[in-house]
């Protein structure tokens, strides 16, 4: 989680590696066109992405692993 000011409120958002977790654990929730049009965007960022910062953030998930196989599968 990140905090960013916006004139002089502060605002709490997700960084781009939690959000492609989010990303993976509801694409069944979405549909097909969105969910391709931010793959192939997460493919373009895909070098800037901390691995590491997503494995840390799969060890609070019981299906961790299989969402971690989606992203791999989807995005690098």
């Amino acid at each position: 989680m990140q905090e960013v000011k916006i004139d002089e409120d502060v605002i709490r958002v997700y960084d781009k590696e939690r959000m492609l977790i989010e990303l993976a654990r509801n694409k069944n929730k979405m549909g097909y066109d969105e969910y391709k049009e931010i793959v192939i965007n997460y493919r373009k960022i895909a070098d800037d992405l901390d691995i590491e910062k997503i494995e840390e953030y799969l060890k609070n998930y019981t299906n961790g692993d299989k969402l971690f196989e989606i992203i791999q599968n989807e995005v690098f």
